[in-house]
């Protein structure tokens, strides 16, 4: 199956907010479930007819993706699904087969009497069903995990929701044929670290899906995305604000530094794989796309964000024989730009050992230091995440410095990172890596 079609096909499911129920396009018949969740509306006539007699697959397809979806939200944690408050026929939640909005929609209606949070119902197109069981399966677990979504707060951006339902989409059910549109989001977003982790267009919030992914193996408790779906209720629905308030109260750090790990970690996704990064146990990576990284080859060098907030650059240093360890001072990034920047030493199969991460506001420059001997024929890759109101904008200088006695050796550990505090000018010691807990 062509790849593009595929993923173009899985791609445009949406949610919208109280929008008036479809009309099907000729006589309709319905189908329950057995525990009478869900009620599947569809015709056998006109523009959405389904095909088959008795029980046309379709139907069949679409409530066991129904069913399998509500089955592992239900395991992972998440709140339990809002029944309607009788629209529709019953108070189950009606999934409408219909090609009138688009492959796939989810729609927020009133719930039950006194049931928290709000409920839904679901359009799945019809003309899903040439493309088989599992791809109809799929889009009805997209949708359907919108609508647990929707349990907790109808305020959160549109970018997180997309990104949360598509990683929960493809970790439920994937096969080979939905494993490539798997492979191409993974390279939509790996090739374009300049755009905001929160921008809305097309393929790109889909393919947030690696963000997900990265907050559930970034170390802390299994219950992540659940724990982030309620901070989002309760903090209200600035993302920024809700994700600083869960970064501080699972990893003790602000998500800023949260989003430099995971710029860190995706430059070792995919075809950078290390081993250290981004587990296989869920959607791994068969494609062989990677982030864009350019070669320093002089002393100086510019970093340019175009672009504000949450973006990422990367730069590999040669140590070319050198192994001497090498630092960076950069000029501030800017008035309201805030800049991060993480060095980690590679060696000459691109396997990640020591790091150190500084952080740069306003006019404040920033000085950043390994301290470890380089592997001369490795590399230091510096990554840098702009976080602030405007891109940051940075003139940057490799030193190299001598080796000082005491740190002829490298360390057992080799994993440090330095924590931000202070001035940004200042290279502040830490402890801890927490992208060594990844998951095999």
């Amino acid at each position: 199956m062509n790849t593009l079609l595929l993923s173009t096909c899985l791609l445009l499911a949406d949610y919208r907010d109280f929008f008036p129920r479809p009309q099907i396009s000729g006589p309709e018949e319905v189908y329950a479930s057995d525990d009478d969740r869900f009620l599947i509306h569809y015709t056998r006539e006109g523009d959405d007819a389904v095909l088959g007699d008795g029980t046309p697959d379709a139907v069949s397809w679409v409530l066991e993706g129904l069913e399998l979806g509500a089955e592992t939200n239900a395991e992972r944690g998440y709140r339990p699904l809002r029944l309607d408050s009788g629209e529709g026929g019953s108070n189950a939640i009606d999934v409408y087969l219909t090609y009138e909005r688009g492959n796939g929609t989810m729609h927020t209606t009133e719930p039950e009497e006194d049931s928290p949070g709000f409920s839904c119902f679901v359009t799945v197109s019809p003309d899903l069903q040439t493309f088989g069981r599992e791809v109809m399966m799929s889009v009805a677990i997209h949708e359907l995990h919108h609508c647990i979504q929707y349990t907790y707060t109808n305020g959160v951006d549109g970018w997180f929701l997309e990104s949360a339902a598509t990683y929960e989409q493809y970790r439920t059910l994937l096969n080979d044929e939905l494993n490539l549109a798997v492979g191409v989001l993974y390279a939509v977003r790996l090739l374009q670290p300049e755009r905001p982790i929160h921008e809305k267009d097309s393929r790109w919030e889909y393919a947030g899906f690696i963000f997900a992914k990265f907050l559930e193996e970034f170390d802390g408790p299994a219950t992540r995305l659940p724990d982030f779906y309620e901070a989002l209720r309760e903090e209200g629905p600035d993302w920024r604000t809700t994700f600083d308030v869960e970064s501080q109260r699972v990893w003790g750090m602000d998500f800023e530094e949260v989003f430099l790990n995971h710029a860190t970690w995706n430059a070792f996704a995919c075809a950078l794989d290390d081993g250290q990064h981004y587990g296989n146990e869920v959607l791994p990576c068969w494609t062989e796309a990677k982030v864009p990284i350019t070669t320093v080859e002089d002393s100086t060098f510019e970093v340019i964000h175009e672009q504000a907030t949450h973006t990422a650059l990367y730069f590999s240093i040669p140590a070319d024989g050198d192994s001497r360890p090498i630092g960076l001072e950069c000029d501030g990034p800017g008035v309201d730009a805030r800049s991060l920047v993480n060095l980690v030493a590679l060696d000459q199969d691109g396997i990640a050992g020591e790091e150190v991460s500084t952080l740069g506001w306003d006019n404040h420059p920033t000085a950043s230091q390994l301290t470890q001997p380089l592997d001369g024929n490795g590399s230091v890759l510096a990554v840098f995440a702009s976080t602030g109101e405007i891109g940051a904008h940075q003139e940057c200088r490799v030193i190299r410095h001598e080796i000082e006695a005491s740190s002829s050796s490298p360390s057992s550990c080799g994993c440090t990172s330095t924590r931000f505090g202070g001035t940004g000018f200042m290279l502040l010691p830490l402890v801890v890596a927490y992208r060594r807990n990844r998951r095999s």
